[in-house]
C-alpha cells in the first residue's frame, strides 16, 4: 500500500512538471519522462547519502565505546572461579558482573588508598661489567 501511495505521488509531480512545461510551450511527454526518472535518481542519491551518514555516526560511537570500555575496564578475578574477565568499571555505581566462565554474580568493592610521593636520595652505582673490563 505504501508503494502505491508513494508511485502516485511520483507520478502526480511528474505529470504538475509536464502540464506545466505543456502550458510554457514544451513537450510533455519528455518533461513528464525526465521529471519521473528524475525522482527516482534523486531519491536513490538522498538514500545512498542517509545510508553513509548512518554508517558513519554508527562506526563514530563503536569507537567512541571501544575507547571508553578500554580506559574503564579492568581484569578482575571471580571470586568463584578465581578466573579473570575483564570488566567496564563504572566510578558512580555499584559494579557487578557475571563471571563468563562460570556464570557466578561477582560485586567489584573499590577501596583507595593514598601515598606520598618520594624520590631516591641517592642511587648506588652500577656494577661494572667484569667480562668487558678483563678483555674477555
Amino acid at each position: 500500500m505504501a508503494l502505491i501511495k508513494s508511485l502516485a505521488k511520483t507520478v502526480g509531480v511528474a505529470a504538475l512538471i509536464g502540464v506545466i512545461a505543456h502550458l510554457a510551450g514544451g513537450y510533455a511527454v519528455a518533461w513528464f519522462t525526465g521529471a519521473f526518472v528524475g525522482q527516482f535518481i534523486l531519491f536513490y542519491l538522498y538514500n545512498k547519502w542517509l545510508e553513509y551518514r548512518s554508517i558513519r555516526d554508527a562506526r563514530r560511537l563503536m569507537i567512541m565505546e571501544a575507547e571508553l570500555i578500554t580506559k574503564n575496564s579492568l581484569p578482575i578475578i571471580c571470586a568463584n572461579c578465581k578466573k579473570e574477565s575483564d570488566v567496564l568499571i563504572i566510578l558512580n555505581q555499584d559494579n557487578r558482573f557475571i563471571c563468563g566462565h562460570c556464570k557466578t554474580k561477582n560485586a567489584i568493592y573499590i577501596t583507595t588508598e593514598t601515598a606520598v610521593v618520594t624520590e631516591p636520595q641517592y642511587e648506588p652505582s652500577p656494577i661494572p661489567n667484569t667480562a668487558s673490563t678483563n678483555g674477555l
